[in-house]
């Protein structure tokens, strides 16, 4: 008796051993499901507050019977068939509730993984945000209303020796206790090796979907590069047009310049030598006028010297200082009205009224 009772403690201290473990596993199993559920759009688990231990373990338990992490995927019905997203909504969530697709690295399919309840369940891919199909390689059901969706049966129990030996476990079977201890240890071997697949499962997906997002970005990047690339370069191309055209109507500006500045010079010259010319003339007809008056003072001085010699012949002969006399009368009234005919005019000094043509055409 004290063998067995020996054994039965060693049995106890190993089914706490077990719980805990168990539950440690189902707990770190729990978490990766609930970030890759989070990021694929999938349902989150339940917060399980300030339960009691053992209630919390309980409820892990239960929870983990009840739903399962699924994946869902739409594969390609032919290699040219192309999207920009995939969706699927279910009758988990009444079809009020999209699930984004990711697109696989190989580019042939799209999934995402979503922690469904257990049963069967009606579901659609949504395929450019507003195309409802199903796919035809997946089970097809009728909701009874006419409407056809794919099928899915979600069966998170485990398998049946599995779900025995939990039950066994827990109930204290009746058998070898050293058989127990064996399969007990099969079991969570099993337990942490599946724990195991589906931690590095998830990484992986978590890697996939950051090479996807990183690949988007870098392709953005990519592209925004071109774009300022070719920016740079029209902007390049407008300087110099720019400069070309300020080049070229500084050039004109210059000739035209030039142009007007010879024919001014040449409008300079015509002017200065018309007014040349008038002076000339003008002065050409005073000189002609200074020598018809030198002409008329000689014969101003040859009448004067006349008069006197008539004059001295006055008192010797009387006649014929009475016909000199008349005759000195009129040589004296022709020279006295040439001399009231002729006055200098200020209009031969004045060049204003001269028309010069110095506006250039």
């Amino acid at each position: 008796q004290g063998e067995r009772a020996m054994l039965a403690f060693i049995l106890l201290m190993a089914m706490g051993c077990y719980i805990d473990l168990v539950a440690g596993s189902m707990e770190s199993d729990r978490l990766i499901s609930s970030k890759m559920t989070g990021l694929r759009g999938g349902f989150g688990p339940t917060n399980a507050g300030a339960m009691p231990k053992m209630y919390q373990q309980a409820q892990k338990s239960d929870n983990l019977q009840s739903s399962k992490l699924t994946r869902i995927s739409w594969k390609k019905l032919n290699p040219a068939e192309t999207y920009d997203s995939v969706e699927v909504a279910g009758s988990w969530s009444g079809f009020g509730t999209r699930h984004a697709l990711k697109r696989t690295r190989d580019g042939g399919s799209w999934d995402v993984q979503l922690e469904l309840p257990k049963g069967e369940h009606q579901f659609k891919f949504i395929l450019n945000g507003n195309e409802w199909k199903c796919h035809p390689e997946l089970q097809l059901s009728s909701d009874g209303r006419g409407n056809q969706n794919n099928l899915i049966l979600v069966n998170p129990s485990l398998d049946s020796q599995e779900a025995q030996m939990r039950k066994e476990m827990q109930v204290l079977p009746s058998k070898d206790n050293i058989q127990i201890t064996t399969e007990m240890v099969a079991f969570l071997e099993r337990q942490t090796k599946s724990a195991l697949e589906d931690t590095k499962s998830g990484y992986s997906q978590c890697v996939d979907a950051l090479v996807d997002e990183l690949g988007d970005a870098l392709n953005a990047l990519k592209r925004g590069k071109r774009h300022i690339a070719k920016i740079y370069k029209s902007c390049l191309k407008g300087i110099d047009s720019l400069k070309a055209a300020a080049t070229s109507k500084s050039n004109d500006i210059k000739e035209q310049v030039d142009r007007l500045r010879s024919v001014l010079d040449n409008k300079e010259t015509q002017a200065v030598q018309c007014i040349k010319d008038e002076m000339q003339k003008r002065t050409s007809t005073l000189r002609e006028d200074v020598g018809g008056f030198a002409q008329k003072s000689s014969a101003i001085d040859a009448l004067m010297a006349e008069i006197q010699t008539v004059l001295k012949d006055a008192d010797s002969d009387l006649e014929l200082f009475y016909s000199k006399a008349v005759s000195l009368l009129d040589k004296i009234k022709d020279v006295s009205n040439c001399n009231e005919a002729w006055s200098f005019s200020e209009a031969l000094a004045d060049f204003e009224g001269l028309k010069l043509d110095l506006m250039p055409e």
